[in-house]
């Protein structure tokens, strides 16, 4: 399974371009976030 984590960090950033390169690539399982600032933890990617 390949996993995709497309990722912006402005509000008038959207996730649409990266999302669909991933797809293009045969990504399975697409996990996005929109976050504003830094996190250390990516908590949908945390077990």
């Amino acid at each position: 399974m390949i996993y995709g984590y497309p990722c912006v960090s402005t509000p008038d950033q959207t996730l649409d371009t990266q999302i669909e390169a991933l797809k293009n690539f045969g990504v399975n399982e697409i996990i996005s976030k929109k976050v504003i600032g830094i996190l250390k933890v990516k908590e949908k990617l945390e077990y």
